[in-house]
């Protein structure tokens, strides 16, 4: 007689910011394998409403929901317009997170950002030493620091501009795809900035394989990019791909205000010989090869 085989017991995962435009992507990928929960500052039906900036709130949940997490998420603290309220997300909230997960064996990766890094012409890798010229890199790299100063299981990813294959998510990529079919003008603050990309399908498997690397890897930091260009190269993709003209105002910002951000991504090449599968010239022709746009 056959004995059934014991199928795997899932794992548990915390996401923080699981309802967000990266955390609806990477709860798919996740929820294959391991058992998810989410944390957000609003009532979701499949999340826990939970300000993680207020401890004592944090933790009655936590306590109440009684799991033993394999990983917290952190995929919270996005840009917003607030800085007041995203100094608090940012810093108070993380501080809160490795406060209540030290007395645990639960790994913290926490998302940052390629605005932790200086603007330079050369490329930046885990090993080049963070300079931000932005409010919001100083703030993650503020976070960086107190998850090396106080938390004893933690990962860092550094991720450059994430896109997905609508193209029309907030920022530059955005801008762009109003320009051209809301009749807008270009307003960009430098046109010879670089900027890192990633498409957020190569981020989700990048990420699923980080996860799962074994648990002795710890305390590293990882940068997720697959692609640098500047941003006049962006728009002369569009323009290629659509056959079109952008009307541009480029401002010629310093690199303060627009910081000139190339990526090398050493440690995910050295543990997983990454490959990204997706480039955004692709996927701006999958996305536009049956549109007519009118030449300017």
């Amino acid at each position: 007689m056959l004995s059934k085989r014991k199928l795997p017991i899932k794992k548990n995962i915390l996401i923080i910011g699981g309802n967000g435009f990266v955390g609806k992507y990477l709860c798919e990928v996740l929820k294959k394998k391991y058992n998810l929960y989410k944390i957000s500052r609003s009532v979701k039906f499949d999340s826990f409403k939970c300000d993680i900036t207020n401890y004592k709130k944090l933790n009655f949940l936590l306590s109440k929901l009684n799991i033993d997490f394999k990983f917290v998420i952190n995929l919270s603290g996005q840009i917003e317009n607030n800085k007041k309220k995203l100094e608090k997300n940012i810093i108070k909230g993380n501080l809160n997170l490795i406060k209540y997960f030290n007395s645990t064996n639960t790994k913290i990766i926490f998302l940052s950002s390629a605005l932790v890094y200086k603007s330079s012409k050369n490329l930046q890798s885990e090993k080049t030493k963070p300079i931000p010229s932005t409010f919001y890199g100083r703030l993650k790299l503020k976070a960086e620091k107190l998850y090396k100063k106080n938390s004893k299981n933690f990962l860092i990813i550094r991720s450059g501009n994430i896109y997905d294959d609508y193209l029309i998510k907030k920022g530059f990529l955005k801008n762009i795809h109003d320009s051209i079919f809301k009749d807008k003008k270009l307003i960009i603050n430098n046109a010879s900035s670089n900027r890192p990309y990633i498409h957020i399908l190569d981020f989700c498997n990048l990420f699923f394989k980080v996860i799962n690397i074994p648990a002795k890897i710890n305390k590293i930091t990882i940068n997720f990019c697959s692609e640098n260009y500047t941003n006049q190269d962006v728009i002369n993709l569009y323009e290629k791909v659509l056959n079109t003209k952008i009307i541009l105002i480029n401002l010629k910002l310093d690199n303060k205000r627009d910081p000139n951000i190339k990526l090398k991504t050493v440690i995910s090449q050295k543990f997983f010989a990454y490959k990204n599968e997706h480039k955004l010239k692709n996927t701006l022709i999958k996305k536009f090869r049956n549109y007519e746009i009118k030449k300017i």
